[in-house]
């Protein structure tokens, strides 16, 4: 018997995935923000727009973050401001609303 292990990218080479009829892309960690960005339905374009500006507040505008990057460094940095309090840029309270509940 044998056992295979598909990653996330596996999703990109099936039958289903088609580009013509959805430009947006099954996400890797590295385009995530890209193929966000991509997403045309009307009902998700506010939740799409908070995220982008919210990964624009924390990286800038150029950022050249992947998903994990961005997800680590809210999570890393929020236990930081709970250590060491909040004398940053950023407070404790307002990067947890950033986090994906």
């Amino acid at each position: 018997m044998a056992l295979f292990v598909f990653g996330a990218g596996a999703t990109r080479g099936c039958s289903f995935v088609n580009p013509r009829q959805f430009p947006c892309s099954p996400p890797l960690d590295r385009d995530f923000f890209t193929q966000l960005q991509r997403v045309t339905n009307p009902k998700h374009s506010e939740l799409v727009n908070n995220v982008m500006k919210d990964v624009v507040d924390l990286f800038g505008p150029n950022f050249d973050a992947t998903m994990e990057n961005v997800f680590t460094t809210l999570e890393h940095t929020i236990r930081m401001l709970k250590t060491t309090g909040e004398y940053r840029d950023f407070k404790a309270s307002e990067l947890s609303k950033k986090e994906i509940d």
